[in-house]
């Protein structure tokens, strides 16, 4: 079994069972993608490889990384932070709000 299909099958089954850990997922297999074109980078500049190669992994590179900063700034709504109450006190017990005391 290759470890994509490992990916969907653990994906498909944290987001079954609709655990708190599920969107993390891609953003693991992002970075691991991610690490993957920077050894590509450094293995065609090693053997010598064609510059075209070298440049097509830095556009991958940068490619990537603006669809994990995307992917990161879609967290918030799938943990469905903006549907949670806010609470006046944080859940703080020292009499503290947002960094002030409060009587």
């Amino acid at each position: 079994m290759t470890w994509s299909r490992n990916f969907c099958v653990s994906h498909m089954a944290m987001a079954a069972a609709e655990t708190a850990m599920w969107p993390q997922v891609p953003q693991v297999y992002q970075i691991y993608r991610i690490w993957q074109l920077i050894r590509g980078c450094y293995l065609v500049g090693q053997i010598g490889g064609p510059q075209w190669l070298w440049t097509l992994h830095a556009m991958l590179i940068m490619l990537w990384v603006f669809n994990f900063g995307a992917v990161m700034t879609w967290t918030p709504w799938l943990y469905r932070w903006h549907l949670q109450p806010q609470s006046s006190e944080n859940g703080r017990k020292d009499g503290y709000t947002n960094g002030h005391k409060t009587e």
